[in-house]
């Protein structure tokens, strides 16, 4: 049974559809009052259909009714509210948010908080991430190294470098895919990691692996048996390896000629 709060919602949004003008205050003001009517049923349904709704409005009382539904006693309603908050980002959440995602026992909520967490790129969730990547659910694994890589502060990108290479060396493709395809970070630790995939003959016919390798490692000057490997690469039958590979070896030839430019000034 459609309950009457949701009809009332779609009501009101037609109305306002068919008019061809913004929403007005008092229409915005009865649309979120009927969703937060409808998130009073006993439907569990209609609850994460009102939380759904909610997430195109906003104001204050749109993000404690959200916030509110993380309490929700069942969990596709709280993973909705989690989803919502991860666009939202209200600061008055996060709290919560870390809360859920450094303890809730269902890995499937844990793993929707962390994703929402890492939307805020706040460098005080980075333990919480670290201790993601320790999951024996390589979902939670994977979003806890984008969490990482996305916070954008010196420190944090110094004291992640072990938790990258861990990624780098996670036992499911995904996570190693999630962490080449997110690393923004310069370190020849992380390097050698990068020219180890690379020249690994397993990796050669991985082609997701192999690509996103190549990407990652443009920007660094190439050692000797690493150029030579990507030069080969270039006759690759996977086209997008073969582009990626042209892509580092123009980037390198660049940087070893402004090396060399150096060395002669000095």
């Amino acid at each position: 049974m459609i309950k009457p709060g949701i009809i009332l919602y779609f009501f009101l949004i037609l109305i306002q559809g068919c008019s061809g003008r913004y929403i007005s205050e008092d229409n915005e003001r009865k649309i979120v009052e009927a969703l937060s009517q409808s998130y009073k049923s006993n439907s569990w349904e209609t609850r994460k259909e009102a939380v759904s709704n909610l997430c195109f409005h906003y104001s204050p009382e749109v993000e404690d009714i959200v916030i509110t539904a993380l309490e929700d006693t069942h969990s596709a309603v709280k993973i909705e509210a989690l989803k919502c908050l991860g666009i939202k980002r209200p600061l008055k959440a996060k709290r919560i948010i870390r809360r859920i995602a450094e303890s809730e026992q269902d890995n499937n909520i844990r793993m929707y908080s962390i994703q929402s967490l890492a939307k805020y790129r706040d460098p005080t969730s980075a333990p919480v991430f670290a201790k993601g990547l320790n999951s024996e659910d390589w979902l939670i694994r994977e979003e806890s190294i984008k969490g990482i890589l996305m916070i954008d502060d010196a420190l944090i990108k110094r004291i992640s470098v072990p938790y990258i290479i861990q990624a780098l060396n996670d036992s499911r493709i995904n996570v190693r895919l999630a962490a080449l395809e997110n690393l923004k970070i310069k370190n020849k630790i992380i390097y050698n990691e990068l020219s180890a995939i690379i020249n690994n003959d397993e990796t050669y016919n991985k082609i997701n692996l192999l690509n996103a390798a190549i990407k990652a490692i443009n920007g660094y000057l190439l050692d000797k048996t690493t150029r030579e490997k990507i030069i080969s690469l270039l006759t690759h039958p996977n086209v997008d390896v073969r582009i990626s590979s042209l892509g580092v070896l123009k980037k390198d030839k660049e940087l070893l000629e402004n090396e060399l430019r150096e060395e002669e000034l000095q």
